[in-house]
């Protein structure tokens, strides 16, 4: 114990007998740390921590249709109650909710359950009870409301009287009958709700007609549920087989089998895990690269610093200490420099995790990003710190022992005069691969998030505008609202300015989406997304359409009509005529004809990554909403457009809350977040390693050039010229990063496969890419040469040689 001791002072000797070195060092080790840290906290608080406000988190389980676990239908959700592996289920949807109360609407996030879901999951109250089977037993009559604690204290001022107060809730009267605890925030980990309102309140808000109680095929409920004692996952997968082949065979429908899933209960919901686990394993490969690239600095480091004590190690052998001891020795010393990296790791982490639990996106529900700095993820980044640097220090360490003799004889330090300076170009070589790759695949999500935003959706983006014109608030059934959403478009056309507006139940390009039953044609079936317009939104949008669009005259008393897009045509009616023919919708309740009157070219609806998909837009006024988007096009100002539409709104009812334009070019920007995210990280992560590898090059090429000064100075006596010198040092430090160029562009390639799903208009292998990874690269190697280069070409022969 003695010994590690004396070795650990020593080691914080070495550490500030060198300070800038052994700081470079440790602030990219701690750049990697810091990363690793932050991915383990993040899977740590969405994937393994156990659910807070839950009793028993470990029996519950989601349930979902297909391999994306899709929602259920009503119906099923009943059929859950008959499997003995479950002693309960329950079913939820997401709402948006306005809330009036004191003069003001104000938005929040609604989760619609089923009255078994407070008593299955076990969720902790703070005041009053949670809804039950009596809160939710006829559909289109509910008057009771769970809030939770965070909208208490904030947006209700801690009313000391909210148990039994009404909150107007879209237009409708609610009584709160609880409040959640401080630590139950749903069951849906990263989304948060304010309300937790009866199924049966789903008609009263305008979320679901009341045709979805009774629709098999009307699938709209994420569903969970507890496992029975003694119950495992996989025995709940078998029962939920058999359901699914007796409904499969009770279904009229002829595509593929019905498939239903189970996974146990996480903060990521069942239905966005694939693309969340996709974006934290290319993170996760990426960080593990760069923290390959510190490693190989830090070997450099510690390479380097032992051939510098070839004396020290030397006399330690002559007084009689081992290699086993002297090996010992080395490793300990490192320690202090772990240790140093993982507090300055740890501390670069914190403050990224409270910046990012700080930050608000433009979404419009509640994120709760749970990132713990728990005991395990401390004790994690401590022990992968101590691992990357024992490991970094191993070869280097062995390599300077068995080097020790021949030093020894020679006299000399290894790698003076004709020394092997290989290593030390390996480790250059790996870190330079990789952070080509690093700042390659930053490249190409660079560029794909360029073509992304400079794609033609099918229609033209600037100069558009939409506002949320959200009549459920207002407590309009949807025929009242539709016919109140026609005035206010008269009213809102004769603005000075305004081109034309539109209509539409689902905003373009949000991520939004909405299925409202099986399209049929020609014996093929299936279930497209679908928008409901009225007859200036083509026009106002600026979409090309074959036939015509939607028309005035397609109302409740006309025959009902549908506009299809190209794709849903080529799906169901192959490459015969669609104009004029007529499709089977199946809407869950009934099946009516429908009319094709126009083709759309193929757009992009839903998101500017996604393009071809199947969709139509029916009218409506044959399909009435009470929630709707305004769609105006104008050449006016923002703040001049949106207080204009304010004054005519507010003329029309002044309850309506005011309207909140946004620009269709900034909403389309959302539906890019997965693209926008991963471009900042690959960014970030590539920089590091491209700065990492430009001290590897810095450090290598000055500790050859010191190494080496005698020699230069004896071929500079015996006649070469200073620039031939230079050359040579240049020659032997860039070849490294040459062929390090090349291995790097090939695991660009292997890393750009990897991450296809999320490239748009890129190829993996993209030349311009490549072009200006190389340029940078590059740059920062003749940066980093600059300071060796000057030093040699500045040397003198006299100086040299009494060195």
């Amino acid at each position: 114990m003695a010994h590690w001791w004396t070795d650990i002072r020593q080691g914080v000797r070495l550490c500030l007998r060198n300070p800038l070195v052994n700081l470079a060092a440790s602030g990219c080790l701690a750049i990697g740390i810091a990363a690793a840290t932050l991915l383990h906290s993040a899977v740590s608080g969405l994937l393994l921590a156990p659910m807070p406000g839950l009793v028993r988190a470990d029996q519950l389980v989601e349930i979902g249709t297909g391999q994306d676990m899709g929602p259920l239908s009503y119906p099923a959700l009943r059929d859950l109650q008959q499997l003995p592996s479950l002693t309960g289920s329950w079913g939820s949807a997401l709402a948006t909710i306005n809330l009036v109360a004191n003069g003001q609407t104000s938005r929040g996030t609604g989760l619609l359950v089923s009255g078994s879901y407070f008593p299955v999951t076990g969720a902790s109250l703070a005041a009053g009870r949670g809804l039950g089977p009596q809160d939710d037993a006829h559909p289109g009559q509910a008057d009771s409301v769970v809030i939770s604690y965070a909208l208490w204290q904030g947006r209700l001022a801690q009313d000391p009287q909210i148990l039994g107060r009404e909150l107007v809730i879209n237009g409708r009267s609610f009584r709160v009958i609880g409040v959640t605890a401080p630590d139950f925030h749903g069951h849906l980990g990263i989304l948060e709700p304010d309300y937790y309102l009866p199924l049966s309140a789903a008609p009263l808000l305008g979320a679901h007609p009341i045709s979805v109680f009774e629709a098999r095929d009307s699938s709209w409920l994420q569903v969970g549920g507890r496992l029975a004692e003694g119950a495992s996952v996989e025995q709940l997968g078998v029962e939920l087989g058999v359901l699914a082949e007796r409904h499969g065979a009770a279904s009229n429908e002829s595509s593929k089998p019905l498939l239903y899933r189970s996974t146990p209960l996480t903060a990521v919901p069942a239905f966005v895990n694939e693309p969340v686990s996709a974006i934290a394993t290319i993170l996760g490969v990426m960080i593990a690269l760069l923290m390959a690239v510190a490693c190989a600095n830090v070997a450099s480091v510690m390479l380097a610093a032992g051939e510098r004590r070839v004396a020290e190690l030397g006399l330690r052998t002559a007084i009689g200490a081992g290699k086993w001891r002297l090996l010992a020795q080395m490793l300990t010393e490192s320690l202090p420099l772990a240790l140093f990296s993982a507090l300055l790791g740890l501390s670069l982490a914190w403050l990224c995790r409270y910046l990012l639990q700080t930050i608000s996106l433009p979404v419009p529900i509640n994120l709760r990003l749970q990132m713990p700095f728990s005991a395990p993820v401390i004790a994690g980044a401590l022990l992968l710190t101590v691992a990357t640097v024992l490991l970094a220090s191993l070869y280097p360490a062995i390599r300077n022992l068995r080097q020790l003799p021949r030093m020894q004889m020679s006299g000399l330090a290894a790698g003076s005069v004709g020394g092997r300076r290989w290593p030390t170009r390996i480790f250059l070589l790996v870190q330079v691969s990789i952070s080509v790759s690093l700042i390659a695949s930053a490249g190409l999500m660079s560029r794909s998030l360029q073509q992304a935003t400079s794609v033609d959706p099918g229609f033209q983006l600037e100069g558009l505008w939409s506002a949320e014109f959200d009549l459920s608030a207002a407590g309009l059934e949807p025929d009242a609202a539709v016919a109140f959403a026609k005035r206010a478009q008269q009213q809102l056309a004769l603005i000075p300015g305004v081109d034309g507006v539109g209509l539409s139940r689902v905003l373009p390009l949000s991520l939004a989406n909405m299925s409202l039953g099986a399209f049929q044609a020609d014996g093929t079936q299936l279930t497209p997304s679908v928008n409901l317009v009225d007859e200036h939104y083509f026009q106002t949008l600026g979409m090309r359409i074959t036939g015509r669009g939607i028309a005035s005259q397609d109302d409740a008393n006309a025959e009902p009509v549908v506009v299809i897009n190209q794709s849903l045509a080529r799906a169901l009616f192959g490459q015969g005529p669609a104009l004029g023919q007529q499709i089977d919708w199946f809407d869950g309740e009934q099946t009516q004809a429908l009319r094709v009157v126009g083709i759309a070219a193929d757009g992009r609806e839903t998101s500017l990554a996604t393009q071809g998909a199947p969709f139509a837009w029916l009218p409506v006024a044959q399909q009435p909403s009470n929630r709707l988007h305004l769609m105006i096009r104008s050449r006016r100002p923002l703040a001049e457009l949106n207080h204009s539409v304010a004054v005519e709104l507010h003329t029309l009812d002044s309850m309506l809350p005011p309207p909140n334009l946004e620009a269709m070019r900034e909403v389309s920007m959302l539906s890019l977040i997965p693209q926008r995210l991963a471009n900042l990280l690959s960014s970030l992560l590539g920089s590091i390693g491209l700065l990492i590898s430009g001290i590897g090059l810095y450090a290598m090429l000055s500790l050859e050039a010191a190494q080496r000064t005698r020699e230069m100075g004896l071929r500079l006596a015996l006649g070469a010229r200073s620039a031939q010198l230079g050359r040579l040092l240049l020659r032997q430090g860039l070849m490294p990063v040459a062929l390090g160029s090349v291995i790097g562009l090939v695991l660009a390639g292997l890393l750009g496969n990897a991450m296809r799903q999320l490239l748009i208009g890129v190829s993996p292998g993209d030349p311009a890419v490549a072009l200006v990874t190389v340029a940078l690269l590059g740059s920062v190697a003749a940066l980093a040469c600059a300071g060796p280069l000057r030093r040699i070409l500045h040397l003198q022969p006299q100086t040299a040689l009494r060195q």
